[in-house]
Parts: C-alpha cells; structure tokens; sequence
C-alpha cells in the first residue's frame, strides 16, 4: 500500500518486525524483496512463519511478463505471519488473487479486506481507497 504518497498510508514501513513481536500487526507483505535477515531469528524459533507465494506470477499482466527474458527474474512474493495465524495468510492471499483477478469496485473491496489484515486503520484504508479511485478514474479516462 505505500506506493502512494501520502502520510497516512505507509506507516507500516520498516516497522513490520517490531509491530509483529509486539503482536500488533498480524502479517507482513513484500511484494518485492525479502527482509529475509530481520526476521530469520524468529522464524528460527517459530515465533513467526515465512511463506513464498511462487503463484504470484500467474496474475501478471501480460504485458509485465512480456517484458521479461525469464519469469524467474520476476520477484517472490513473501509474506510473514505470526504462528498461529495461518487462516489470516490463506485469507491474506485470497484477496490478493482476487484483487489481481477484478476491477474496479470489486477491487477495491478486496484492497480494503488487504489493508485491514495487513494492520492498517480505517482512516488509512479510506485514504487508500480514495487515492486508488483517483488513478482508476484518471486510467479510465
């Protein structure tokens, strides 16, 4: 959710590991890059579980793997979730699939379901949500 700019949406960032250990955000998503060593200490002690979500490339745009020589060049998707809390990571990826799978409304639906398993307040998601409709209009146009 922090690809745009705005104060209330992001504050997550770099602050997943210590949120989780004080139990307050549930799951941790990196869609692009792995804070692998952050985390291998509790991982190690199974405080907190890793999980590789390969499928990921299957919801691609063409247009994304077309541009690409291998699709292992492609980044894995990781997610971390604290033990015990796998039904929140399988309802986690639910959503994601179906974010990448609809459009419009439909989508945003299941960006708000994201934002709240992903620990964000609701003034953050509402402020999500508005910026999202914003560049879907502006797409749209």
């Amino acid at each position: 959710m922090s690809y745009i700019k705005n104060p209330l949406i992001g504050p997550h960032e770099g602050k997943e590991l210590s949120l989780m250990i004080e139990k307050k955000k549930q799951i941790a998503y990196f869609p692009e890059m792995d804070p692998q060593e952050k985390f291998a200490k509790y991982v190690a002690d199974g405080s907190i579980c890793r999980y590789e979500w390969k499928d990921k490339t299957k919801y691609y745009s063409k247009k994304t793997l077309s541009s690409v020589q291998n699709i292992d060049e492609l980044p894995t998707t990781i997610i971390y979730y604290l033990r015990g809390k796998e039904h929140m990571k399988n309802e986690f990826i639910a959503h994601l699939t179906k974010s990448f799978a609809t459009s419009g409304e439909e989508q945003l639906s299941c960006e708000k379901n994201i934002g709240k398993l992903l620990g964000y307040s609701e003034e953050a998601i509402s402020a999500f949500l508005k910026l999202r409709r914003q560049q879907l209009a502006q797409t749209n146009n």
